[in-house]
């Protein structure tokens, strides 16, 4: 088989939608917002689209899920803030704390807007927002003002290993002003852009729900899990989440969130997870 015929065969089964996950970023068509479709910010980290960010210390404005999306996507994400000292970004789990594959790399996005002074930060880190013993290489420059959809692609090398507490890639776009638009962001092992995967909501929402699981209901009540009660005052509920979880999750609440037993409603103030 020629040489020809092995790449026409390749991008053949690309086109195919083959050659799956290999798109490294979660949730990067925009399909998933678990926390909602619009976000007002100020200043730290907000949570914006699933395994999206942004932090500052102190910008104001919104964050929100829109329609003017390429061909082919669903949604985009709104940057309707001042980005002068914003970030917003995403970020790649390790497969072990403190290892990262070196090599290339390729990351790609449709974006429509002034791109002008931005640049993506590219990095290792343990947490969001902090700076301890990140890893860093020389930020991706040079993008521009697109006036419609526009697919940028960039690649770039890893050459360092991360620090033994680092646990993940973190991606992160600074100085980006008001009004830009973005999805399909994918980042690939490579020198070469592959077309965006396209994976279903089911299972983009599967990948996002190993980092937040939200639960909802469309009545006065939700009930989940059973349990029993270890006090007049405490309780045990066990619950059973979609998909691991990643770490030992923080539990979060809106409304009243009550513990029923024979006599009646108990009223919770203080929730944990263990």
């Amino acid at each position: 088989m020629t040489k020809a015929r092995q790449l026409a065969d390749l991008g053949n089964a690309y086109d195919d939608g083959a050659l799956s996950n290999r798109n490294l970023i979660i949730n990067g068509g925009l399909l998933c917002w678990q926390r909602g479709t619009s976000h007002s910010v100020s200043g730290g980290i907000v949570y914006t689209a699933d395994r999206f960010w942004k932090y500052s210390p102190s910008v104001s404005g919104t964050y929100e899920r829109s329609t003017d999306a390429p061909d082919g996507f669903a949604y985009s994400m709104h940057y309707n803030v001042d980005g002068s000292t914003a970030g917003s970004g995403t970020s790649v789990e390790f497969s072990r704390q403190g290892y990262f594959p070196q090599g290339q790399y390729t990351f790609s996005f449709y974006v429509k807007g002034d791109l002008t002074n931005t640049n993506l930060g590219i990095g290792f880190r343990n947490t969001v927002g902090s700076g301890t013993n990140e890893v860093n290489f020389s930020p991706i420059t040079n993008y521009g003002n697109y006036t419609d959809w526009t697919r940028v692609v960039r690649t770039f090398t890893i050459n360092l290993a991360p620090h033994a507490n680092n646990k993940f890639l973190n991606l992160e776009f600074a100085g980006m002003p008001a009004g830009v638009k973005f999805t399909g962001v994918q980042l690939e092992v490579g020198d070469t852009a592959t077309p965006f995967e396209h994976r279903s909501y089911g299972d983009e929402l599967a990948k996002c729900q190993r980092y937040t699981w939200r639960v909802t209901g469309t009545g006065l009540y939700y009930r989940f899990g059973v349990g029993f009660c270890t006090s007049t005052t405490a309780g045990n509920v066990s619950l059973s989440f979609p998909q691991r979880m990643r770490s030992q999750p923080s539990l979060s609440y809106s409304g009243t969130f009550a513990v029923h037993h024979g006599t009646g409603p108990s009223v919770s103030t203080t929730t944990s997870i263990t």
